[in-house]
């Protein structure tokens, strides 16, 4: 059996729709926890609507302890995590079962986001063709794991130590979780898909932030890359925007040192030539000027946040 577990703060709006397509599912083995943080809206009174447990915590702990509480309370031999502002494929638990019957040696299944973010907006837009890009073009097998889409053996959740629950807000408590799943035991499946409700541009660039933040921490300690969103290739990228991005302040003393971070930008847009030209095939070339002024931007909030942590002690 698989146990879907959604933990969910304040979702009021988009937890019926969530649910609605978990139940529309083709394959039926299943059971549905939701744990309600703590929420202060009528998150509560919306899940209780669908015939899952629902479980309501006295206070509000972060996705990982609620996702933790959510196993705690299950009984399936997978743990299917979606967040609760997502829209499950109805073929999707059916694949999840069936790459696990089919490869015994896997301990984990992540999914794709959908091309279209299920809200509307040039960010949201722009974030679910980048999120999707990159997990379609990245190796069958991988150490990436996504609480967004993602399903992990109950014995492996167990033996690597649950979510880290010193990550109180929805950052990077997947992403390590991921980091320490047996290497190279992850599949990312192609045809698993969620739609998403990606935020919008203020709230995506907080994130980033944040997350790049805790995540170079993550890596100092671990001596470890994530794969997939936070590659090395990625890493590379992210230095090369920002670098080119700092070096255009040299205009202002000596305009002929231009050429430094127009080299730079120019390699920027070269190195992402393949997701460019992806999202140019989607959405047209006008939308693609807003595409790479946000993955530019969106690189030097992360690389910025990412020296930030690398250098500035935890509190």
């Amino acid at each position: 059996m698989i146990s879907v577990i959604i933990a969910l703060h304040n979702d009021e709006k988009v937890i019926g729709r969530c649910l609605e397509s978990v139940y529309a599912s083709l394959y039926k083995d299943y059971e549905v926890i939701v744990v309600d943080d703590c929420s202060s809206d009528g998150s509560y009174e919306a899940a209780r609507k669908f015939p899952c447990e629902v479980i309501r915590l006295e206070k509000n702990s972060g996705p990982a302890f609620a996702r933790n509480t959510g196993v705690e309370k299950s009984r399936g031999d997978v743990l299917f995590f979606i967040d609760s502002d997502t829209e499950l494929d109805n073929k999707a638990l059916g694949l999840v079962h069936e790459t696990f019957e089919n490869e015994k040696d896997i301990v984990a299944v992540v999914g794709l986001p959908q091309k279209r973010s299920l809200s509307g907006g040039i960010a949201p837009a722009y974030n679910a063709l980048k999120n999707h890009y990159t997990l379609a073009i990245a190796d069958k097998y991988s150490d990436y794991f996504s609480t967004q889409v993602g399903a992990v053996r109950r014995k492996t959740f167990y033996e690597v130590g649950r979510f880290d629950t010193r990550f109180i807000g929805a950052d990077i408590e997947d992403i390590e979780f991921g980091m320490r799943l047996p290497k190279g035991k992850t599949v990312i499946h192609k045809g698993v898909l969620i739609g998403h409700h990606f935020p919008g541009f203020c709230t995506i660039a907080r994130k980033y932030f944040k997350r790049s933040i805790q995540l170079s921490r993550v890596v100092k300690k671990n001596k470890k890359m994530a794969s997939a969103h936070a590659s090395f290739s990625r890493t590379l990228l992210i230095l090369v925007a920002l670098t080119s991005f700092l070096s255009s302040f040299t205009f202002i003393f000596n305009p002929d040192l231009i050429i430094i971070p127009a080299g730079l930008f120019i390699a920027f847009l070269i190195a992402n030539f393949g997701l460019f030209s992806f999202i140019s095939r989607e959405r047209g070339l006008a939308f693609l000027i807003s595409a790479i002024f946000y993955e530019y931007l969106f690189s030097v909030i992360i690389g910025i946040g990412g020296i930030a942590g690398m250098i500035l002690k935890e509190e």
